[in-house]
């Protein structure tokens, strides 16, 4: 937003001064992100060469090429919309995606003020809020019909931006600095400039990754921040006085270096190193290293480069043009490259390829699988047909499988498998438990898709409902609690059927485990069982079922069956049970389900 009114206000200065140029405009741009973001590239990608195993190196690499063309937002929009791409947490460039975004953005905003310059200031004022509220209006829509790419997306973010370029116009056609003239304005002014502080503040402290975002929710640190930025140019004002101390400022003026740096740090100590997750002195530790490097690259890369001296435009437009493309090449060349294993040796020889392709050659399960991430791993309940989601069949008991990817993951195990004895149907959503009265704002279309189920059980004849998730990631980020489980369970027994109830199954800190044995074991894979730590409290399971108490007919607790003392099991001889940090592999699943089948036996309803 605060770019939005840099922005604005240069580029309007310089139109109203009539010695506007679009070549000057980019040359100042480029010599403003340009050196520090390729320093920052190649540094990671030399550490991601030591760092990065395969899979992950390949997804680094597309990330690499679409940061040097201004699109990594598009690169991550992509891939989140692909529920199982590798979690975004494990990218050193993850954040990368805001600066696509503001890139973007100053490609297109210049544009349209020399689309709009001859126009009066107040028309022009209207047209840019006019663009402001209509980017607004698609991004409320998108934050509950399309989150992923609402969030990712320049359309639906640009009015963040706009909002920050309208104080930016207002001052420069009504020659108003921000400062009052007599003591009445000035105290209103003072006033709105430390509503706005607040605003920024309560958005601090009250905003979660949770939340339904960006929509309406966004509203508040922007108009805190547009606030800041109208009226609290005074230096007599308090909270102009507050934002000028001098580690503020020193923050300040390093911020665009910091933003670079601290990310890659953060990733490659806790994800690519022994380090794993840092204490407080950790924490501590990473701030002042990103601080440190902020500091040099401020110093030594961006001031110089920002000064003129003897670098002229096209040297500066060739440099970028060349820097551009050898970084680009190079992440183009690690995903063609598939991640280039040859710099981990003999890490093929443990990898999960050689499972995945025999466990494809079964065909009917191979057919199932390419349909039933889309019809049975659904995102709503239009696309879920009960003939296309069934796992067993020719039985007289109708089971339901109902839940989120962790859920999901079972279906491999059911799938034709006679010993279950009944006839089981997936109905699986990406991140939605199955809880009756779930509504997560980040999740809009899991309420709809679980209030389905009392309506579903009725329609399909379904006498026993198997709940599963990975109920951690809930209860830790406390998007539900222990009696909602309860209560869910309850209503179900109301509806007549019977309840199997699957506790929490294994997540571990590592995002494949065949990277993860090659790191921990070597490149040599023994007939024997391999254990890993896990993150999840083993404790959760017996709390999940006292939440359940006598309702639940059967509780299954995969911990029980896969863990001992110090980890669980994720690899058996020369077979992973997991393909990724907790998402079963079909020889996983299949192991799991004939533990939850002997429950149901041993167990009686």
């Amino acid at each position: 937003m605060i770019s939005g009114y840099l922005m604005a206000w240069m580029i309007g200065a310089e139109m109203i001064d009539g010695r506007f140029s679009l070549a000057a405009f980019y040359e100042r741009r480029a010599r403003r992100l340009l050196p520090a973001l390729f320093t920052v590239l190649l540094c990671c990608f030399i550490a991601a060469l030591w760092l990065i195993p395969p899979k992950l190196f390949s997804d680094f690499g597309a990330t690499l090429t679409g940061t040097v063309l201004f699109a990594s937002n598009l690169v991550f929009w992509r891939k989140s919309a692909n529920y199982f791409e590798p979690a975004t947490d494990w990218n050193p460039l993850v954040h990368t995606w805001s600066l696509g975004v503001e890139e973007q953005f100053y490609i297109v905003f210049p544009l349209f003020l020399l689309l709009i310059r001859r126009l009066r200031g107040p028309i022009q004022l209207q047209l840019t809020a006019l663009v402001a509220l209509l980017s607004l209006i698609c991004s409320i829509w998108g934050t509950a019909n399309a989150p992923t790419a609402t969030f990712y997306l320049l359309p639906t973010r640009a009015w963040e931006l706009l909002i920050g370029a309208l104080p930016a116009l207002w001052m420069l056609h009504t020659g108003r600095s921000g400062g009052g003239h007599d003591r009445r304005s000035r105290g209103v002014e003072a006033l709105a400039a430390l509503a706005g502080l607040a605003l920024v503040l309560y958005s601090l402290v009250k905003f979660d990754s949770e939340m339904r975002f960006p929509g309406a929710a966004a509203l508040v640190p922007c108009i805190g921040t547009a606030l800041l930025l109208s009226f609290g140019g005074s230096p007599r004002q308090p909270v102009t006085r507050f934002l000028s101390l001098p580690p503020l400022r020193a923050v300040g003026k390093v911020s665009y270096s910091l933003y670079l740096w601290h990310w890659p740090i953060l990733v490659f100590v806790t994800r690519y190193s022994a380090a794993g997750e840092p204490g407080p002195g950790g924490k501590m530790a990473i701030l002042l290293a990103s601080l440190g490097a902020a500091g040099l690259s401020w110093r030594w890369i961006e001031q110089p480069f920002r000064r003129r001296g003897p670098i002229e435009r096209k040297h500066v437009f060739a440099g970028a043009a060349v820097a551009g493309v050898v970084i680009g090449v190079c992440g183009l060349l690690a995903v063609a490259g598939n991640g280039w294993p040859e710099r981990f040796p003999g890490i093929e020889s443990v990898g999960m390829e050689r499972q995945l392709s025999a466990e494809s050659h079964d065909r009917d399960w191979q057919a199932f699988a390419d349909q039933h991430r889309v019809k049975c791993f659904a995102t709503g309940t239009a696309t879920w047909n009960p003939a296309d989601c069934l796992l067993t069949r020719n039985h007289e008991t109708n089971a339901l499988l109902w839940g989120d990817s962790f859920a999901a993951s079972y279906a491999p195990g059911f799938f034709a498998d006679e010993l279950a004895q009944m006839n089981v149907q997936q109905y699986t959503s990406p991140q939605c438990p199955p809880i009756l009265d779930y509504d997560a704002a980040s999740r809009p279309q899991c309420h709809v898709f679980n209030q389905h189920v009392p309506q579903m059980i009725r329609e399909n004849r379904i006498s026993t409902v198997i709940m599963a998730a990975n109920w951690s990631a809930y209860l830790n980020r406390r998007k539900l609690v222990y009696e909602d489980i309860g209560r869910t369970v309850a209503a179900l027994k109301a509806l007549q059927v019977h309840v199997i109830l699957v506790g929490q199954s294994p997540v571990f800190p590592f995002a494949y485990p065949d990277d993860y044995f090659y790191q921990r074991f070597g490149a040599t894979a023994r007939a024997s069982d391999y254990y890993a730590p896990i993150t999840v409290d083993s404790d959760m399971n017996r709390r999940i079922a006292r939440s359940a108490g006598a309702n639940a007919d059967v509780f299954f607790d995969p911990l029980q069956l896969l863990c001992r003392d110090g980890g669980c099991l994720f690899k058996r001889g020369s077979n992973y049970l997991f393909e990724d940090f907790g998402h079963f592999s079909r020889y996983g699943s299949r192991i799991v389900v004939d533990g939850l089948l002997s429950a149901t036996r041993t167990q009686k309803p």
